[in-house]
């Protein structure tokens, strides 16, 4: 038998996975068309296989091709080969990932529901996290929560550009909307009008969203009268469905109400457009590669949601940022 080692300049694995190919399917067209590659190229991996081992694998005079004696030893042998070397990938990958025992993270409260259950499932998944702590927080807490370390990763509203060592996966970006009682569905776009029969109902100013809807409507020179205001979604949502005043809402913050079934009229703001970004943040150089696939878990998981919500919120909401990131 010749010297099999004169033979290794191919990728002998390869070939064994184009020489099951050809004993699964009895034809070298077929083969090459399940595995994606040339006939000739299928044609060489064999050649290169009878060559090492100095033998004849295929039956070339049938139709459809048979394995030799030998051949029908090599597929065994082979089909275990393959198992082991996806098993030593699997072992490496195991032994090079980095230990993550306890995972933090700080969500917006009002996507912190509906993403939960995506956060721990990667999280296991990926890394095994033995523990994890999830925090609803509002979105003015995230800045000293990450450069204090209290949490690994936020799901935020804020970029923090300001903060160095920082990494940010973008999520979404999207458009505040105005959100009325649902008998002003036919509303005529008048937003000082409306303003004079019902009054706005508002994140109150300590929080990120009421400052930047309070801020908008300053630059746009626009005075409403305030009636109520609260730090939870739902809790806006309600009074505006029960007729007690309307409310300048992004989308994704309508996803609990809906979920709820909230009956509500969802019209694009009649005034300059004001926008924000959600996006995945973390320290750089740190939790390995879990923040860069949690982010389209995350991005999935919304893109979803924002199917339950009525057409016009639906497209105020854009994932360009975040499908440009994941190519």
């Amino acid at each position: 038998m010749a010297n099999r080692s004169s033979h290794h300049d191919f990728n002998l694995l390869r070939a064994l996975e184009v020489f099951l190919a050809i004993a699964k399917h009895g034809q070298m067209t077929r083969a090459a068309a399940a595995l994606g590659i040339s006939q000739s190229a299928v044609s060489q991996h064999l050649t290169n296989l009878e060559a090492l081992y100095s033998t004849t694998l295929v039956d070339r005079g049938l139709r459809p091709m048979q394995l030799t004696l030998t051949g029908a030893a090599l597929r065994q042998h082979a089909g275990e080969l393959l198992h082991r070397a996806t098993l030593i990938d699997s072992d490496l990958d195991q032994i090079e990932r980095p230990h993550i025992p306890l995972l933090r993270i700080a969500l917006l409260p009002s996507l912190a529901t509906l993403l939960t259950p995506v956060l721990i499932a990667e999280a296991k998944a990926r890394y095994q996290v033995p523990m994890i702590s999830l925090y609803a927080d509002l979105a003015n807490m995230h800045q000293q929560m990450i450069k204090s370390r209290q949490v690994d990763l936020l799901v935020t509203s804020q970029p923090f550009y300001d903060l160095d060592g920082l990494a940010r996966y973008p999520i979404l970006e999207e458009s505040f909307l105005l959100v009325l009682p649902p008998e002003y569905r036919e509303f005529n776009g008048d937003l000082e009008q409306l303003a004079a029969n019902l009054p706005l109902v508002r994140f109150s100013a300590s929080t990120p969203a009421g400052l930047l809807v309070d801020q908008h409507l300053r630059r746009c020179q626009v005075d409403v009268k305030r009636y109520l205001d609260a730090d939870r979604t739902t809790m806006i949502m309600a009074a505006v469905a029960a007729g007690h005043g309307f409310s300048i809402l992004a989308p994704t913050l309508l996803l609990d109400g809906a979920i709820e079934g909230m009956s509500l009229a969802v019209l694009p703001l009649p005034i300059k457009p004001l926008r924000r970004s959600i996006m995945l943040v973390n320290r750089q150089n740190e939790l390995d590669r879990l923040p860069l696939q949690l982010a389209p878990a995350i991005t999935a998981r919304l893109r979803g949601a924002v199917e339950l919500l009525d057409p016009g919120a639906r497209q105020a909401v854009n994932f360009a940022a975040a499908d440009a990131s994941a190519d």
